[in-house]
């Protein structure tokens, strides 16, 4: 019984210190993968163009819609972090 409440006060005390949970952190890497995908949708929209293939230009531009959404949801992130941390 002693072992299990022990358990449970390490994984309380490790979320503390758990990388994961820390908004800033998460929030910088979720902008940077929103920039990539926007970066990589651009391209893809590009090279639909240039072949004419209109799944490519479609696929891209939704990719970039999906790299925008991923950027302001790591923006607000970082955001709230800052705004807990002046608390």
């Amino acid at each position: 019984m002693n072992d299990d409440m022990d358990r449970d006060y390490n994984r309380d005390t490790d979320l503390d210190t758990d990388p994961d949970r820390d908004l800033d952190k998460r929030g910088a890497k979720d902008q940077g993968q929103g920039m990539m995908d926007k970066l990589s949708g651009k391209v893809q929209e590009g090279w639909g163009k240039v072949t004419n293939d209109q799944s490519d230009v479609i696929e891209g531009k939704v990719k970039q819609g999906k790299g925008s959404v991923e950027q302001g949801f790591g923006k607000a992130e970082r955001d709230l972090d800052d705004t807990s941390d002046d608390h």
